[in-house]
């Protein structure tokens, strides 16, 4: 908006000093063309922070709810529908086991019916958390296809493989069908949703060792670090589309899998992850191709110095301009190029 009005003075002027009538800006000069595709976009808040000990990480949708995610959105040319948040609360699950995973229990069936919701009501739909521990519900609801999980860390432990007992490193066990025997029970479980060979990795570069063996036993596909270097993001892509489909696939991001110091404000940073440039890759791939979406795991109150809790969530951000159909070369126009 500033940049229109800067426009329309400087043309009122250069009109005014020639003696000429102003230009007619009945019709802005940045008025953007809508993409072909415009969709209607649900947005949902997961607060929780509950998987892990760190606090502020449920403050993550609020930040880039005011860094300004929706008019991001809106000026794509997409529809945007709020659902508010599903909200774990203040209280710790505490460590009592059997008390601590059914009060996850049901926070997953509270986020798992507003996924449902959202996807039937809309294109697509997008999850702000919170920790990662949210993707149990957001798969659940959505019921993709396959899940592409962008994360440092394989989140694939079992409670009963687990050094931290922290749940953000447990999720993806609880999705896959293979794996429900070895979760407790622990009261009313959502039913894991998704077979091994439905979940592919990227960036992974921070795994226990039986994550590596649940990882390696049960074949599933990932690609760590190495990979992304040896091979290059577009035929990882390439490769994951193969496997998955091409169609209503759940993304699921968490900011820990770019390099620390682009998303400085995560819990668990791991230096020698992806560069701004293949996160964006990643997800202008995967355009057109994703009915829902998780980013997760960015904490505002793990800020150091002024810029970072920004430079954090604009990041979130860009990716998902990225995968609604931002171009890097700049947006189309309905206006002609103007003469004097």
């Amino acid at each position: 908006m500033e940049k229109m009005i800067v426009l329309y003075i400087f043309f009122n002027a250069v009109a005014l000093l020639r003696g000429e009538s102003p230009p007619d800006f009945s019709v802005s000069l940045c008025e953007v063309v809508p993409p072909p595709s415009s969709a209607s976009v649900g947005i949902i808040d997961a607060k929780i922070w509950q998987g892990q000990e760190e606090r502020g990480v449920e403050d993550g949708p609020r930040e880039i709810r005011r860094l300004g995610i929706i008019d991001k959105i809106e000026d794509l040319g997409h529809e945007v529908n709020d659902y508010g948040a599903v909200d774990a609360g203040d209280e710790s699950f505490g460590k009592e086991q059997q008390a601590k995973y059914r009060q996850y229990y049901e926070f997953t069936e509270r986020l798992k019916s507003m996924v449902e919701k959202s996807v039937e009501e809309n294109n697509f739909t997008v999850v702000l958390g919170g920790d990662h521990s949210l993707v149990y519900g957001a798969v659940s609801g959505s019921q993709p296809k396959g899940l592409i999980y962008v994360d440092a860390h394989s989140d694939i432990n079992t409670p009963m493989t687990s050094c931290s007992d922290n749940i953000h490193g447990m999720p993806v066990a609880f999705l896959i069908k293979e794996l429900a025997e070895y979760i407790p029970y622990h009261g009313q479980r959502v039913p894991p949703c998704l077979n091994a060979n439905q979940v592919a990795y990227i960036a992974l570069r921070d795994v226990d060792p039986l994550e590596r063996t649940i990882l390696d036993e049960f074949n599933i596909r990932t690609y760590d670090m190495s990979a992304v270097d040896r091979l290059g993001i577009d035929a990882v892509v390439a490769e994951i589309l193969e496997l998955l489909g091409d169609t209503d696939l759940h993304l699921s991001f968490d900011l820990d899998s770019l390099e620390p110091s682009i998303t400085p404000c995560v819990g668990t940073p791991v230096l020698g992850g992806l560069t701004l440039r293949e996160g964006i890759r990643i997800f202008e791939l995967f355009k057109d191709k994703i009915i829902a979406l998780d980013i997760n795991e960015f904490n505002p109150r793990l800020a150091e110095k002024s810029g970072d809790c920004e430079r954090t969530g604009l990041t979130g951000i860009r990716l998902v301009e990225a995968l609604l159909g931002l171009e890097r070369r700049g947006p189309l126009t309905s206006q002609e190029l103007p003469k004097p």
